[in-house]
Parts: structure tokens; sequence; C-alpha cells
């Protein structure tokens, strides 16, 4: 169980035709006993067929059927890209991971006369100069 009270099943591993049912029975399983949101962390998982993508499908529909809401949570940039070319990111609710991100420096052409910007303290950190003009911070 997660803080806001949602139910959390964890995969890990191969999500194929040999596992693609236990882990829809697991889910399963934890729709039947709790009745409240679900959220399958896929950040684990290594590999994924269709029949794994089926199970995901599967999952979905059967906790719309008992209302209860299901995300699939931190796919791999693999398993987001087989989702995104099955179009099954249109029909699965995906939460991704955050990511901290800093905006890029505006270019001086496109900042308008220094009067309308307002003092230095007021418009942030100095931009970066050279390689690194974006930095990615840990979630």
């Amino acid at each position: 169980m997660t803080a806001e009270g949602n139910a959390l099943v964890t995969l890990a591993g191969e999500l194929d035709v040999a596992s693609s049912p236990y882990a829809f029975d697991s889910v399963r399983h934890v729709i039947d006993r709790r009745r409240v949101p679900v959220i399958v962390d896929v950040g684990g998982v290594t590999f994924c067929d269709v029949r794994g993508l089926s199970a995901l499908v599967r999952m979905s529909n059967y906790a719309s059927a008992a209302g209860c809401p299901l995300a699939v949570s931190s796919p791999g940039p693999h398993l987001l890209k087989i989702m995104r070319i099955t179009g099954l990111d249109h029909c699965l609710a995906i939460e991704l991971p955050q990511l901290a991100v800093q905006p890029l420096p505006v270019p001086r052409s496109l900042r308008g006369p220094r009067s309308l910007r307002g003092p230095r303290s007021l418009r942030g950190p100095r931009p970066l100069r050279g390689r690194g003009a974006l930095r990615l911070l840990s979630a």
C-alpha cells in the first residue's frame, strides 16, 4: 500500500508468455481483495513481449470492470517505446517518473531590452555557458 492508499504491485524480470498469467493473477487478487486504486510498477521489467502487453491490458480492463483505477508506473525506455508504437500509451494510464530539469537559458536575441527584464536578483541564476547547458538533477 502507498501513502495515498493505493495498492502497489511491483513486477520485475521478464513479462512474457510464461510469466504474464501469474502477473495478471497477482493483480486480479489484489483488486478482488482490496477494491482500491492499483499501481503496477513495471520499473524492474527487463523484457516484455506481446503476451506481457496483453496482460497489462487485461489488468486494466479487469480493474475498470471492478471500479478500481489502475495505473502502470515507471516503464523503462524500451517498454515505453513499445507502448507508444502499439498505441497502448493511449489505452493505459501511465505514470512516468518525474525528473527535475533546469530550463535552458534564453538567447540574448530573444530577451528584449535590459530595462524590461528587471534587476539581476529577480531574473534567477546566470545562464550556463558551454557544455552542460542542460542539467538533470536526480529525482
